[in-house]
């Protein structure tokens, strides 16, 4: 029999035991190498030669390099090799959970320590089993949830992170496309918004003493205090920074390089949380967005010629081409935000389009309005298209909690749809 020895077991001569609480079981030295299992030692929390091993196996499979430490240049690779991809920023975010020194690196004694809670009480599992296990346990903390759509996730959308907004434009001024005149701003943020007002007070004029006269033709905001803006003149996009519940309006427009857009959405939590499409349009991606670079790293070109889109806030992306058809961006994953394809979803033709988390809303080209119902995780394409008894919508946007908010195309003015409650919303 076995006999303990500082906090493992010292495996005797001719047979030995692995113990797990009260469970035994003998093999004999001629008999085959047991697959070996993960396991506390009893309720003392001591990792166990299977677990050292197994879990030392995972580390020298993320250690490309063989430097005994895992680098961004190793678990990228890693994530490469798996078939995904992240900025480095990601992978940074990724590492600094088990990086208990902040050296930008995980050592093996870091990585055995942060691992093995995580792997208690599974048993027969391979080492690849583990190591899989582990690249999860990385990846999710930075991209996204395992809980069900709609729950505030710890990381993604956590109450401190939520900012509870609605943004829009006013008219432009006559005089908005000469270049040397400064107009008015014509970004609106309206007041008062809250669990008991619903609709707020007020609308406020958002005017910056750097920024006289930049005027938006289109407005997007996120739930947790992303917004994105392309102005009227050079289709140039803006990011609004220092948005927060405390400090609702922000700081300051900042402008973001590298691609000139006609219509944007910024309703996502993750990394790839802006979506656009271009003038020629084409369909691009704002990569690497995180609340230290809100602004995110590059723009990714991706496949499809829409004429608007709209990302939720669990990373779903529906949309509309020029005949009116929609779609859904298909194969979306904690691992893959960007998604592989797009998929098109039968039903009215649609001019305006707009992704909550558990519905589609979307205004066809006769300006009824339509709900998709039945969205969830496991279908995220939904079940039907639900008529709502509202008509003559220009424009609608709906928030993850399910506030919707439409525009009149006659009057310009706005409504809400205060008691929405799935699957009937032709009720509220």
């Amino acid at each position: 029999p076995s006999a303990r020895f500082e906090g493992a077991w010292h495996y005797a001569t001719n047979t030995y035991e692995m113990v797990r609480e009260d469970e035994f079981s003998k093999f004999s030295r001629t008999e085959q190498q047991p697959r070996p299992f993960v396991s506390t030692n009893f309720d003392t929390g001591f990792m166990t030669p299977a677990q050292h091993q197994l879990l030392t196996a995972a580390f020298e499979r993320f250690d490309a390099d063989g430097d005994r430490r895992i680098s961004v240049r190793d678990l990228s690779a890693c994530l490469v090799s798996a078939g995904y991809s992240a900025s480095d920023q990601e992978v940074r975010m990724m590492l600094s959970s088990p990086d208990g020194d902040s050296d930008g690196v995980i050592e093996l004694d870091e990585f055995l320590n942060w691992f093995q809670p995580k792997l208690h009480g599974l048993r027969n599992v391979s080492s690849d089993q583990v190591y899989n296990l582990c690249l999860d346990a990385l990846a999710t903390r930075t991209w996204y949830s395992t809980e069900p759509w709609g729950t505030w996730h710890e990381d993604l959308l956590a109450p401190h992170r939520l900012v509870s907004s609605v943004w829009a434009l006013n008219e432009l001024e006559p005089n908005w496309g000469n270049r040397e005149k400064k107009t008015r701003s014509n970004v609106l943020f309206r007041t008062g918004i809250g669990p008991d007002t619903l609709q707020g007070d007020v609308w406020h004029m958002v005017e910056d003493e750097e920024e006289t006269g930049l005027a938006m033709s289109h407005i997007s905001a996120g739930p947790c205090g992303l917004l994105w803006a392309i102005d009227a003149v050079g289709h140039k996009v803006w990011c609004r920074q220092g948005i927060s519940s405390v400090c609702p309006t922000g700081l300051g427009w900042l402008a973001v390089e590298g691609m000139e857009l006609k219509q944007i959405s910024a309703g996502g939590a993750g990394t790839a949380a802006v979506w656009g499409v271009d003038r020629l349009n084409n369909v691009v991606a704002r990569v690497g967005v995180s609340d230290e670079c809100p602004m995110g790293e590059c723009w990714t070109e991706l496949g499809g010629k829409m004429r608007e889109l709209s990302v939720s806030a669990t990373g779903q992306v529906w949309a509309v081409d020029h005949s009116g058809s929609t779609f859904l961006r298909d194969g979306v994953t904690k691992y893959q935000p960007l998604g592989r394809s797009w998929k098109q979803i039968q039903g009215p033709l649609m001019g305006s389009i707009s992704s909550g988390i558990s519905s589609a809303w979307g205004v066809d080209l006769n300006g009824r309005t339509h709900c998709r119902s039945g969205v969830s995780e496991g279908q995220p394409a939904g079940v039907e298209w639900i008529p709502v008894e509202v008509s003559m919508v220009g424009q609608i946007s709906v928030g993850p909690t399910g506030m919707v908010w439409c525009c009149n195309q006659n009057d310009g003015k706005l409504y809400t749809c205060l008691l929405y409650t799935s699957p009937s919303p032709r009720d509220s």
